[in-house]
């Protein structure tokens, strides 16, 4: 039997409650603060060389506008932008701060990074035309599972199979979260949200020295929650991490950090329960008829996810001398997901809506990872080189279950209640609050799966300086071995198999002059099966390739940051998922491919020290071939949830001078074509279009200081979605919210 469900009314946190604890927070900070001293020239500490000497992270700000100027992704050693043979993309902060973005996983996250589709509620994303898994890296380490913005600084974009210096990915790149770092000078800052859709938001964070140039914290915590327009949906999220770096001695540095994430989603938001069949055939999708209930929510409030991520780092950097500098890092990771889910039809006709196969289950991820990093920096026959040499070791288990549907017994076609497709209609007029039996009914175990899989990886990758400063070459290559280990605890089947790959990454700058760098890449990538072919061995690995051409520019007087680039992908040994046309079980066939080329430009940045801009925009043509049998109606056609164009406009105008000294105004344009809604080739649902759209998000506020400098004030209000704009984003696809307005209100004491 499964567990009880627990309760799903959680209670939002009352505004006089919010408003006390602020108050209360605000008086308390003094209590914290060191005495203002006379301003000094800061002397040099062991602290201040440590930061120096780090060349995995990057140390300073980096960003001019919102636009990055350095990066720790593209080669895992931190470099600037314009030196990377790679397209690397960044997303600061203050994008999220200046147009209210609540989690990692709303629309607006990665909207002003060409190439990368919408993510969405269950994390996966698009890049360049390819569908990411359903995880990412967090400092360099596989993350699955949420993220709160609180403690990252930025998110940087790896694109095309040179992500493959991670390891195992799929050709399309990765995303890697960068934390925050802890701070040798004291902040405190205090951020309250509030506004439509019953939103709140409370962020805390603290940092600066224990032990004055020796031993450093930080700490950050937050929770937030937001109905949906749907009828019965809400999310919450909680979040708290820690961090304490200590200098061991001039040239060493110890890190440990600790990050907790518990969500809870209540009720169901994915548009496939939006598409109605006309006929034999789907034609189209619900909001597009007359009586369509844009609020309904047809899973009711019961259906729930709630997700637990626990995470621990630890990093030791030391530089041995002026050649060698050495990092072991450390990771552990685990995930809890806990699930009622039910997909809900609507049928215009009778205005009747049902839910299919609902089920309850579980998923728990943990696991752990070690990397060793040495840096080399020399030079030979006069060249200068710096050459990584890294050692990766990743254990992960998932339990993908038990996961339990109705009892057969009580829940058949004569009662009404099929326990294996139907359930409980009702008027979409009305709104039935819980559509569901007990979770004691639901106790037909169907799947319980195990897996272990582990990964050691050897990584070189060597930057030459051919000519100085004017051309610099990257070639590096990786091994990787697998082993998967697989345990279907409720088939009783067991599969144990070993797969190794190798992939190269290489790439060329040439500045034609100080500001104009010309670059080219050629990369491969490779992702091992999850499942086996049906003799029950391996199928061979998804692999990627592909290359980059482009250029990266300084103008205006180094104010505007341009990025322009072509580039071109193929993936191959993609897996169709079929049923056997004798004995009608599940079954996995070796298909072919998708070929995905196109062109991305960027442009951001800085200009007259008021004017902050970031343009994007991108053309993606992705083919899928060599499906077969039913499925070869996809050939020729792009994959799903894969726009041809996406666009995203950023503007901030900030008053420097004059009466209006210290207001600003914001302006965030994202837009994107349409895209094929499903690969289900039922009835014609792989024809059904989500049309394009255009979204409008604005902000104004105002920002002040005290005369001490110390006290640092900003509030602003957020017009999302302006215009009031129906759209649908994702791989899902996900339905965006209505128009929503946000006040923020922030605090940042020194």
């Amino acid at each position: 039997m499964p567990p009880t469900n627990p309760s799903v009314a959680r209670a939002a946190l009352r505004p006089v409650r919010l408003l006390s604890l602020s108050a209360g927070l605000l008086l308390a900070l003094p209590l914290f603060a060191q005495p203002a001293q006379p301003t000094v020239a800061p002397a040099e500490t062991p602290l201040d060389k440590t930061i120096e000497l780090d060349p995995f992270r990057v140390q300073a700000s980096g960003f001019n506008g919102y636009t990055a100027t350095r990066s720790s992704s593209g080669t895992r050693i931190a470099a600037d932008i314009k030196e990377i043979p790679f397209t690397v993309d960044v997303v600061p902060l203050e994008i999220w701060d200046d147009f209210a973005v609540l989690t990692f996983n709303q629309q607006e996250t990665l909207a002003s990074v060409p190439g990368v589709s919408a993510t969405e509620n269950n994390g996966t994303y698009n890049l360049r035309g390819i569908t990411s898994g359903t995880y990412f890296l967090r400092d360099g380490f596989l993350r699955f599972g949420r993220i709160d913005q609180s403690n990252a600084e930025r998110i940087e974009v790896l694109k095309g199979p040179a992500a493959a210096i991670y390891g195992k990915t799929l050709p399309g790149g990765i995303i890697n979260v960068i934390s925050k770092l802890a701070k040798p000078t004291p902040e405190y800052s205090l951020e309250l949200q509030s506004g439509g859709l019953d939103l709140y938001r409370v962020a805390l964070s603290a940092t600066g020295p224990l032990i004055p140039g020796k031993l450093l914290y930080r700490f950050d915590t937050a929770d937030s929650h937001e109905k949906a327009f749907e009828e019965l949906r809400v999310n919450r999220l909680k979040s708290i991490s820690g961090q304490l770096a200590w200098d061991i001695n001039r040239n060493t540095r110890a890190t440990f950090q600790y990050d907790y994430v518990d969500e809870f989603r209540g009720g169901r938001d994915m548009l496939d329960e939006a598409v109605v069949k006309i006929g034999a055939v789907y034609q189209g999708l619900a909001w597009d008829l007359p009586n369509y209930r844009h609020d309904l929510n047809t899973s009711g409030s019961v259906t729930y996810s709630t997700f637990k991520n626990r995470e621990a780092n630890f990093s030791l950097v030391s530089k041995l001398n002026e050649i060698f500098t050495v990092r072991l890092a450390a990771n552990w990771h685990g995930f809890a997901l806990e699930t009622l889910r039910g997909t809900g039809s609507w049928d215009p006709t009778t205005n009747l809506v049902w839910n299919r196969r609902p089920d309850f289950g579980k998923e728990d991820r943990n696991g752990h990872a070690i990397n060793l990093d040495l840096v080399s920096t020399f030079k030979l026959a006069g060249m200068p080189h710096s050459l990584l040499s890294t050692f990766d070791f990743v254990r992960d288990q998932r339990e993908l279950g038990p996961t339990w549907r109705l009892d057969p017994t009580l829940y058949k076609t004569a009662t009404g209640y099929p326990g294996t497709q139907l359930l409980k209609e009702f008027n979409a007029s009305g709104q039935d609050p819980n559509p569901y039996p007990p979770i004691s009914d639901f106790n037909a175990l169907f799947r319980d799966q195990n897996s272990i899989n582990t990964t050691v990886g050897f990584l070189l990758n060597d930057r030459i300086t051919l000519i100085p400063d004017r051309l610099t070459a990257s070639l590096g290559g990786r091994y990787d071995r697998v082993h998967q280990v697989g345990l279907d605890l409720f088939a009783h089947t067991r599969a144990d198999t070993n797969v190794s790959a190798t992939t190269m990454q290489s790439g060329l700058n040439y500045n034609l002059t100080p500001d104009v760098t010309l670059y080219s890449s050629y990369s491969t990538s490779f992702s091992p099966q999850t499942v086996l072919d049906p003799s029950g061995n391996p199928f061979p690995n998804q692999n990627g390739k592909g290359y980059d051409v482009g250029v990266k520019m300084d103008i205006l007087h180094k104010q505007l940051f341009v990025t322009a680039t072509y580039f071109d992908i193929t993936y191959d040994n993609i897996v169709q998922q079929g049923l056997d046309p004798v004995t009608n079980a599940t079954i996995f066939t070796l298909t072919g491919s998708t070929k995905s080329k196109g062109a991305e430009f960027s442009a951001g940045g800085k200009l007259w020290n008021a004017l902050t801009t970031k343009f994007a925009l991108s053309y993606t043509d992705a083919v899928t071939s060599g499906a077969l049998g039913a499925n070869a109606v996809l050939n020729g056609l792009p994959p799903r949830s894969v726009p041809a164009w996406t666009y995203s406009t950023l503007l901030k105008y900030d008053f420097n001078a004059g009466r209006l000294k210290g207001a600003f105004v914001g302006l965030n344009v994202i837009a994107n074509s349409n895209f094929r809604y499903s690969d289900s080739i039922v009835q014609g649902r792989y024809l059904v279009r989500v049309p394009g759209w255009m979204r409008f998000d604005f902000n104004a506020g105002y920002k002040w200081r005290s005369a001490d400098k110390r006290w640092n004030h900003s509030v602003s209000i957020v017009l999302k979605n302006a215009f009031d704009h129906e759209y649908a984003y994702g791989t899902a696809p996900t339905q965006g919210n209505p128009r929503q307005w946000v006040l923020r209100y922030s605090l940042l004491f020194k």
